[in-house]
């Protein structure tokens, strides 16, 4: 059992390490065409940084399971359905589900719901909900 649980401490921290490689320039801009922003340190300009993501959640769908767990982390609930999973990530006032399939033997995103966290809140906007 300590071998399982090394292997997978070691898994967790390779994935780490790889996501944390991504790119800031591969990220799409919030405002205005992906139009680069001048970082200003003690009133001079020091390059430029990409405005913040805008995360659309149907962009995930036909994407993998790791990539949806990359941004959101490891759901609250897995419920296995069939052919696929059943996926719920709580975070903060914000739901997710995700329904996955099975291709190729690989795990994609077939569906994919944002909403509150209590039944009768307004939904919420996904980009609020990463800031959490």
């Amino acid at each position: 059992m300590a071998g399982r649980a090394a292997s997978a401490y070691l898994m967790m921290a390779i994935g780490v390490t790889f996501g944390a490689c991504a790119s800031v320039q591969d990220l799409p801009s919030k405002e205005g065409g992906g139009e680069a922003v001048p970082v200003i340190i003690n009133g001079e300009a020091k390059g430029a940084v990409m405005d913040g993501p805008v995360i659309q959640l149907d962009d995930y769908r036909g994407q993998s399971r790791q990539r949806l767990e990359g941004l959101l982390g490891l759901p609250a609930l897995t419920r296995s359905e069939g052919k696929g999973n059943f996926l719920r990530f709580d975070i903060g006032e914000c739901r997710i589900w995700a329904a996955t399939r099975y291709e190729e033997g690989e795990e994609i995103i077939a569906t994919i719901k944002l909403g509150p966290s209590r039944q009768g809140d307004p939904e919420p906007d996904i980009n609020d909900c990463l800031q959490v």
